[in-house]
């Protein structure tokens, strides 16, 4: 996908591209799909509790969470284009890829970031060294918006070339900082939401599902702002 033109955008910085998405999840065109998502979620988490209902909980949580990670990153493709227009649902006309791949792709974007943090989890085992693993996890909340960008909007593994990424952050380097802090608060909020929404039984997974899927639509909508606000140069995108 070539990057557009800065000159197309129709924001003029970082302060309106953070307040638009935010507003995204909760604006017309979107705040149905995000009612519905948080309503299957939710649901499929409360089954998940019931005994003869697990199954089925388990089931549809699964494919749910394949089908919405394929919507957030439509968003993102969606907003490299056209930063104002509502994403709608994925189409699946081959379910098997369209479902997966997506997921494949986040995926990939994880474990590129995070791999040194999760091996010193691993070979740090039973060892001292907590402020090591943070600066682990400090280091991929930094590289990972980046490297989704690279694999889940141009969709192509040429973009993780060590020179073509470095012209990547170098051609928006406050628009990735405030991308990598985001998620570190992101992660950080998510991790007491899910302790706290825990405690309420039923309704908790709704309040957990409401205030996961917020972040992650505004998240999505503001990555995919910062790959449009990129000047074009084809060679990038390759």
């Amino acid at each position: 996908m070539p990057l557009p033109s800065a000159a197309n955008r129709p924001t003029a910085g970082i302060v309106e591209d953070v307040a638009a998405s935010f507003a995204d999840p909760v604006r017309p065109g979107t705040r149905v799909r995000y009612g519905m998502a948080v309503a299957v979620l939710g649901l499929a988490d409360v089954l998940a509790t019931l005994p003869l209902l697990n199954a089925m909980g388990l089931v549809i949580s699964v494919i749910a969470r394949l089908y919405f990670v394929a919507w957030l990153l439509k968003i993102v493709r969606v907003t490299v284009e056209k930063p104002e227009r509502a994403t709608e649902w994925p189409d699946l006309i081959d379910p098997v890829p369209d479902l997966f791949f997506p997921f494949l792709r986040l995926i990939v974007a994880a474990a590129l970031a995070f791999a040194p943090a999760i091996a010193a989890v691993v070979f740090m085992n039973g060892t001292d060294r907590p402020l090591a693993i943070w600066l682990l996890l400090v280091a991929g909340c930094a590289v990972f918006p980046p490297v989704l960008a690279a694999v889940g909007v141009f969709e192509c593994v040429s973009a993780l070339s060590p020179v073509q990424f470095a012209r990547l952050i170098g051609r928006s380097p406050a628009h990735w900082a405030v991308a990598s802090s985001w998620l570190a608060v992101a992660v950080i909020v998510s991790v007491g939401d899910a302790a706290l929404w825990g405690k309420v039984p039923f309704v908790g997974p709704f309040g957990d599902a409401a205030v996961a899927l917020f972040a992650a639509i505004a998240f999505a909508r503001f990555l995919g702002r910062v790959v449009a606000s990129l000047d074009a140069e084809p060679s990038a995108a390759r």
